[in-house]
C-alpha cells in the first residue's frame, strides 16, 4: 500500500504490549499544545498507541514531542489526512482526537473500549453529537454534548470520535468538496448506530483552540450546512 506521507516509528514499539486502541492526532498549528496533549494520552491506563498526523512538517510548527508513530504532511488533505491514517494501523479500536482537548482522568479510553466490548452493535462513541432534523441546517438541529442518558445520534463531532474501524473499511481515500474539513460529517454519514454515551459526560477538558480553530470562520460555518445536506439525504 502506497504511504505518501514520512512515516517515523519510536524504537521502543518493538518491546510494547499491544494496544486496544490508536489514537490519532492532527498538528497543524498548536505543536507546543500537542506535545501536553499526547503526554497526558501516555497516561492512559489503556496504553494506547499515539499517532501523529504532523500536517505542518515544512514549518515551525513542525511536531517533535512524543508519538510511537509521526507522520508528516503538508496539510495537503486536511482534516482527512487522520482518517487516511486509520488504513495503517491494527488495533481494535481508533480515537480520532483534537489537538485542543485533553483527559479528565486516566480511564477514559479504557472505559470507551469497555463499552464498545458490551455493547457490540454500537459503531461509534462521541463526546458531542448532532441530530438532524427535518427542514433544519446542521447548525440550526439538536446539538448536544455528553449528559445523564446515552443517546443516539446521527453525527460525532470530530473532535472526539471513538470508533471500531471495520465499519469505515471502504472509506474512499480522494478527497471531495466536503471531507477535508467537514469529515467528521462524512465519517458519520458512513455508519448507522452512534452513541453520546453517558459515562463521557464531564471527562474530557477544553485547552486553548486560538484563532486558527476551523470552526471560528464563517465559511467553515457554511460549509458544515452543506456538508450535512451533502452526506445525509434527511437533512
Amino acid at each position: 500500500m502506497n504511504h505518501n506521507g514520512h512515516h517515523f516509528e519510536h524504537p521502543k514499539d518493538r518491546d510494547r504490549p499491544q494496544a486496544r486502541t490508536t489514537v490519532i492526532y492532527t498538528n497543524w498549528r498548536r505543536s507546543s499544545q500537542l506535545q501536553k496533549i499526547t503526554e497526558d494520552c501516555s497516561r492512559q491506563s489503556a496504553n494506547p498507541e499515539i499517532l501523529v498526523v504532523d500536517n505542518a512538517s515544512d514549518s515551525r510548527h513542525r511536531y517533535e514531542g512524543i508519538a510511537h508513530r509521526i507522520v508528516r504532511y503538508t496539510n495537503e488533505r486536511k482534516c482527512w489526512q487522520r482518517w487516511m491514517e486509520i488504513h495503517y494501523t491494527n488495533t481494535e479500536y481508533i480515537l480520532i482526537m483534537d489537538d485542543d482537548l485533553t483527559f479528565v482522568d486516566q480511564d477514559v479510553i479504557a472505559d470507551c473500549e469497555q463499552y464498545m466490548d458490551e455493547n457490540p452493535a454500537v459503531q461509534a462513541v462521541g463526546i458531542n453529537g448532532v441530530n438532524l432534523l427535518p427542514g433544519r441546517s446542521y447548525w440550526r438541529s439538536m446539538h448536544h454534548p455528553a449528559g445523564i442518558t446515552d443517546t443516539r445520534t446521527d453525527i460525532i463531532k470530530g473532535r472526539f470520535f471513538f470508533l471500531r474501524p471495520e465499519h469505515i473499511s471502504l472509506m474512499p481515500r480522494a478527497l471531495d468538496e466536503y471531507n477535508d474539513t467537514c469529515d467528521d460529517i462524512c465519517v458519520s454519514a458512513m455508519l448507522e448506530n452512534k452513541v453520546i454515551p453517558a459515562m463521557l459526560m464531564s471527562r474530557i477538558t477544553n485547552l486553548k483552540e486560538g484563532l486558527e480553530a476551523l470552526h471560528a470562520s464563517q465559511d467553515q460555518r457554511r460549509k458544515r450546512d452543506a456538508a450535512a445536506a451533502h452526506y445525509f439525504s434527511h437533512a
